[in-house]
């Protein structure tokens, strides 16, 4: 997806400014697969939980009470991305009647990355909460994983 982005956008110059032949579309396509790329690698992180964490404040708890507020923070992520994933769906529904400028694709395409996101995010943390709930010492994996500030 990158490397994709990274030719458009070279093709782009290219025919900008060596051969005084603008590309239409180029700007169009290099924008959507950029905001596909940041939205899935945001997923992919999430997943894998390699985001950053701020956990000073939840390294200083008990651990009964460190597994409490792990699994709380789960269902906080849960019900955020339940309702990203819902104002987004609304958000691309408004959007589809709109059209890129020089490619004539639905905005929808670029729009649909969010609800996409949200949707493997609410997956994942699903699936993280029922590990924290039915098996504890994922609780200390998840801890250790993921820079800490």
């Amino acid at each position: 997806m990158m490397a994709s982005f990274f030719l458009m956008i070279l093709l782009g110059v290219f025919t900008r400014f060596v051969l005084r032949r603008p590309m239409l579309g180029i700007s169009d396509y290099s924008t959507t697969s950029f905001v596909w790329s940041c939205f899935l690698g945001a997923s992919i992180l999430f997943r894998s939980k390699e985001h950053i964490v701020i956990a000073g404040f939840v390294n200083l708890l008990p651990a009964k009470v460190k597994a409490l507020v792990s699994v709380l923070m789960e269902v906080i992520e849960l019900a955020f991305f339940i309702f990203v994933f819902l104002i987004g769906i609304t958000v691309v529904g408004k959007v589809h009647v709109t059209r890129m400028v020089s490619t004539g694709m639905p905005m929808s395409m670029l729009y649909s990355a969010l609800p996409v996101c949200m949707f493997t995010c609410a997956i994942h943390s699903s699936a993280n909460l029922m590990n924290k709930i039915f098996d504890h010492k994922s609780d200390s994996r998840a801890a250790e994983k993921g820079p800490v500030l």
